[in-house]
C-alpha cells in the first residue's frame, strides 16, 4: 500500500513538473512570435517619411516603453514571461496604473508602423501581436500570481494595457 502511495506522489509531481515545462514552452514561444510580428512590421515598412499619426503612435509607444524599463530597471527585462528569480512586484510609474506597459508600448509602436504602411495585412499582424501579448500576459500574470501573494490585490486595482479601458 505504502508504494501504491508513493507511486502517486511521483506521477503527480510528473504531471506538475509537464505542465510547469509546457507553460515555459509556450510563453517561449509566444515570445519568439512576438518578436517576429514586431520584426514584420518594422521590415515591411515603406520607405518613405511617416504622417504625423504614425509618428505619433511609435513616439508614444517608445516613450512608455523607456519609462517602463527605466522604472522597472534593465537588467530585470526580459521578453520571456517567466518571471527571474530576482525578480520583485514593481508598483511604482506606469505601472501604477496598467500590469503590461512594456506590451502596451510594443502594441502603441506597432501600431504606428502599421498605420505607416497602410494595407490591410499590416493591421493583421497587428491583430496576431495584440492576440500574442494577451496569451502571453495571462500566462505570465498566473506565474506572478502563483510567486508573490499581494499580486492578486494589485491585478485588482490596476489595468492589463489601457488606463480606465482594459
Amino acid at each position: 500500500m505504502h508504494n501504491g502511495d508513493t507511486l502517486c506522489i511521483v506521477i503527480a509531481m510528473s504531471d506538475t513538473a509537464q505542465h510547469a515545462s509546457s507553460v515555459h514552452v509556450l510563453g517561449r514561444a509566444l515570445a519568439l512570435v512576438q518578436m517576429a510580428l514586431l520584426a514584420s512590421l518594422v521590415v515591411t515598412a515603406p520607405w518613405r517619411r511617416p504622417g504625423w499619426p504614425s509618428l505619433v503612435l511609435i513616439g508614444l509607444g517608445i516613450a512608455l516603453g523607456g519609462w517602463a524599463i527605466a522604472t522597472m530597471g534593465w537588467t530585470k527585462v526580459s521578453v520571456w514571461p517567466e518571471p527571474p528569480r530576482e525578480a520583485t512586484t514593481v508598483q511604482r510609474g506606469p505601472y501604477a496604473l496598467i500590469r503590461h506597459p512594456m506590451y502596451s508600448a510594443a502594441l502603441l509602436a506597432a501600431a504606428g508602423l502599421a498605420w505607416h504602411g497602410g494595407g490591410g495585412i499590416r493591421w493583421v499582424a497587428w491583430a496576431a501581436l495584440a492576440t500574442v501579448l494577451g496569451a502571453k500576459a495571462r500566462i505570465e500574470e498566473r506565474l506572478l500570481k502563483r510567486r508573490f501573494p499581494e499580486y492578486d490585490a494589485y491585478a485588482a486595482r490596476t489595468w492589463r494595457w489601457i488606463p480606465y479601458v482594459w
